[in-house]
């Protein structure tokens, strides 16, 4: 690439999904964790797709492995990661 030529690649999901994401926060009652813009339900709704919103699918897996995705999510989230590792003896 030229570094005249600034073009992204693919751009950023934010921007890619603008219409979902606002879809969904317009719809989304749910408490959010600290620093986040949609609760846990609304980011899995986002990642695995949610037919009633006419959300798409980001991923494709096996049906087997949806419930682990809010596990995932919930691990982003560092207090309760920290609460996790507090409850199983790691200090």
């Amino acid at each position: 690439m030229s570094p005249q030529n600034n073009h992204l690649q693919r751009p950023p999901a934010a921007v890619l999904y603008a219409d979902e994401l606002a879809k969904l926060k317009q719809n989304d009652n749910a408490p959010c964790p600290p620093g986040w813009q949609l609760s846990l339900p609304a980011a899995r709704a986002f990642i695995l797709g949610d037919s009633a919103q006419n959300i798409s699918r980001k991923v494709v897996i096996s049906p087997w492995i949806c419930p682990y995705i809010s596990r995932h999510l919930l691990s982003l989230n560092p207090l309760q990661a920290r609460c996790r590792r507090y409850s199983r003896g790691e200090r």
